[in-house]
């Protein structure tokens, strides 16, 4: 998520920047929780496909566009892996995953799975 190492509180404050610009892209249905380090779960609720992709794409713009209070250094990048999918948990998350690890490949990538 960061491209210039800049320690422990910088990374906090990098978490904190992201989940603030996610949080301001979602809805009060949506849920977006922080799965772990760096990794954070985003999940809607009755939207449309096209929507869905577009949203995605905006949320990873807009993280590219912040800046990190008190670092000015750091440039945000965000590596997004979307699955349109109803399904077992367990499953959609698991293509999720997959999908997320190819969009890190490239760094600052969307890859989504229909």
């Amino acid at each position: 998520m960061m491209r210039h190492s800049s320690g422990h509180m910088a990374g906090d404050a990098a978490l904190r920047q992201v989940a603030q610009v996610v949080s301001s892209c979602t809805r009060r249905t949506d849920i977006f929780l922080r799965y772990g380090g760096d990794e954070f779960l985003l999940a809607f609720e009755d939207i449309p496909q096209d929507v869905f992709m577009r949203k995605l794409e905006d949320i990873c713009a807009a993280v590219e566009r912040t800046e990190v209070p008190g670092y000015p250094q750091i440039h945000l990048t965000l590596s997004i892996g979307g699955v349109y999918e109803k399904g077992q948990l367990k499953n959609v998350l698991e293509k999720a995953d997959e999908a997320l690890y190819e969009a890190k490949r490239q760094r600052g990538r969307v890859v989504i799975r229909i």
